[in-house]
């Protein structure tokens, strides 16, 4: 529009007086291109599991809706089949999860029907929670969810592509995603909100490392060999002396049996209590000579 101006008249200012009609234009401005994007803002990432979390809704998939709720710290994800999106619906979700992993500190949602309803606030506000309403027809203010609501949408499109039944596929990814390595956290879900990975399949491939130990302690004691002894309470014994270094054992009695190798015995010489491992018991056929209670 200026270069054409400029082909016929000019004065001064004329580029500044056609911007200004420009913009003074009501068809013009009913009809202008978006801004330039603004630059990328990003939330701020909570230091606690389970203090702020996403939720959207996704659907519908064959008469059903579904909620979707992200924990920001932990990238935990829940996704809930509803049947409708009422503020009733969403309570009653989020009072089931509530009772699972406690309550969160912050919600952030679009500012839907359900999620800016008096009903919806008053839930929150009950139970000490703030709530977040992002910039309408806006999805990437709240962009955590809508990322997650793309990968959810796109599990159950393959599951009808395919005729799986949708809950079972939709149980099949949670299971998978809660226990995959999140590429922001660098940790599981599972690891970062429960503190462990969850048990799968896959981890019966890999021997349960309880099992292992006790093989190699059965290895161990099978190559150390002997017999078990056992005593009986009120069995006469002799018992291992380590306060005198020329009388080596003493006379006593079994108390009680405290293991499978142990027992309390007590000494006749001085009434002493002690703890002692079978190896350090002896029976009371032993010869009574000089030689077998002393040090050789």
């Amino acid at each position: 529009m200026k270069q054409l101006a400029r082909n016929y008249l000019w004065w001064s200012g004329l580029d500044a007086d056609i911007e200004r009609v420009c913009r003074e234009c009501t068809a013009c401005a009913a009809l202008r291109a978006q801004p330039p994007p603004a630059p990328l803002h990003s939330w701020e990432w909570p230091v606690e599991p389970w203090s702020r979390l996403n939720v959207d809704f996704l659907g519908p998939f064959r008469n059903k809706y579904y909620l979707v709720i992200l924990d920001a710290h932990s990238k935990w994800l829940e996704v809930e089949p509803v049947p409708n999106t009422s503020a009733a619906t969403v309570i009653s979700c989020l009072r089931k999860i509530f009772a699972r992993f406690g309550l969160c500190k912050v919600i952030v949602s679009d500012n839907g029907p359900p999620f800016s309803s008096s009903e919806y606030l008053h839930y929150l506000n009950k139970n000490g929670i703030k709530r977040i309403l992002v910039a309408p027809y806006h999805p990437s203010s709240n962009g955590a969810a809508e990322n997650v609501v793309k990968t959810v949408k796109l599990v159950l499109k393959k599951a009808i592509i395919e005729n799986v039944n949708l809950e079972k596929a939709l149980c099949t990814f949670l299971f998978t995603y809660r226990n995959t390595e999140h590429c922001t956290t660098q940790k599981e879900p599972s690891v970062a909100l429960l503190g462990h990975r969850l048990r799968g399949r896959l981890d019966l491939l890999r021997p349960n490392t309880r099992d292992v130990i006790r093989d190699k302690q059965s290895s161990q004691e099978e190559r150390r060999g002997g017999s078990l002894r056992e005593m009986s309470t009120g069995d006469r014994v002799l018992v291992r002396n380590y306060n005198n270094n020329l009388v080596k054992w003493k006379e006593g009695v079994v108390l009680d049996r405290t293991g499978p190798v142990s027992y309390v015995v007590k000494t006749d010489d001085d009434n002493r209590t002690s703890r002692r491992h079978v190896d350090q018991i002896l029976d009371k056929n032993y010869k009574k000579s000089r030689y077998t209670l002393t040090c050789a």
